[in-house]
């Protein structure tokens, strides 16, 4: 390489190292290059851990399906022509007749069995010692064992099911077997036909139950507790008391839609809105005696007696 070439190299790198030591040692200004803010860089936050349900809540939940599916196993079918049939014969009533009322409504509405009141003259509900209602006002069914009385007062109200029903839940009916306070515990078999022939004519579905144990102890016949409310394990009305088969130990109650229907055709809504009047005592098989002594005392569960019945007044009587 030429030597001024040599020389112009060397200046170059020079100037090249005296503009580095300038800039390098320049005093920061308006001017200057201002350091670089840096941020750090903090970690995410740490995610809440995952909430796990307890052994409890699991198994809480496992019971809900598992309560779903054995309720819709045993849900009772609907009726149908399959049915076995019950016939009921009606048989005169003298002059005399009891049986049993309940009350669906506080402005004085009550409902009993059709075979209680049929051709009576007079009709009332006892209530109490010296406590007796008079009906002003009958409206039998025409296609089932079922009818609606008035009263010019009410008494605190059953309320009807909105449950379905399901095959061996407990029922339990009150009312006046014999005269006298009764009670009876039932388990749901399934649905009937009763065939009603003699005055009145007609068949209806009804549901029949096994029968578990009678109160009073002993209680040799149910006679008088017909128009009595069933009720379930809640205390609402799935059906009145119509009859009973006792060398079969079957009891017989008219159906819900029975009841409702009968409800409607009147003109009233069925109430669905709150269970039965409850005491201290819970509904069940160890203690439904007492619960039916709760609704007697409340007016609930009333007495029903006929006078001056005629031939068209009866009572239903199994015959098969």
């Amino acid at each position: 390489m030429p030597p001024f070439r040599v020389t112009l190299a060397l200046l170059y790198l020079f100037g090249l190292a005296i503009f580095a030591y300038i800039e390098i040692h320049r005093p920061a200004g308006d001017g200057g290059r201002r350091p670089q803010v840096v941020v750090p860089i903090e970690p995410p936050p740490t995610p809440a851990p995952e909430h796990k349900p307890s052994a409890p809540d699991t198994a809480e939940s496992e019971k809900k399906p598992q309560k779903a599916e054995r309720d819709a196993k045993d849900a009772l079918p609907k009726p149908d022509l399959f049915d076995p049939t019950v016939s009921l014969e009606m048989e005169p009533c003298p002059k005399a007749c009891t049986g049993t009322a309940f009350s669906l409504d506080r402005r004085g509405l009550w409902m009993t069995a059709r075979h209680v009141v049929e051709g009576c003259q007079l009709v009332g509900i006892i209530t109490g010692p010296k406590e007796r209602l008079r009906v002003i006002r009958i409206e039998a069914q025409n296609n089932s064992d079922l009818a609606l009385l008035w009263t010019m007062r009410g008494e605190p109200e059953l309320a009807i099911t909105e449950d379905g029903l399901r095959r061996n839940q407990n029922g339990y009916s009150f009312g006046f077997p014999q005269g006298g306070p009764g009670a009876l515990h039932g388990r749901l078999i399934g649905h009937a036909r009763i065939k009603v022939r003699g005055a009145a004519r007609f068949t209806a579905p009804a549901l029949v139950w096994a029968e578990i144990r009678r109160q009073p102890f002993g209680l040799a016949k149910l006679g008088g507790i017909s128009g009595g409310p069933m009720l379930d394990e809640k205390g609402a009305v799935v059906g009145a008391m119509t009859a009973s088969a006792p060398r079969r130990g079957r009891v017989i109650s008219t159906d819900t839609e029975s009841l409702v229907a009968a409800l409607r055709r009147a003109g009233e809504k069925p109430d669905t809105r709150q269970a039965s009047p409850r005491g201290p005592e819970a509904l069940g098989p160890e203690s439904f005696a007492k619960y039916g002594d709760t609704l007697r005392h409340r007016k609930t569960v009333g007495q029903v007696f006929c006078i001056g019945g005629t031939r068209s007044s009866r009572r239903p009587k199994p015959t098969s």
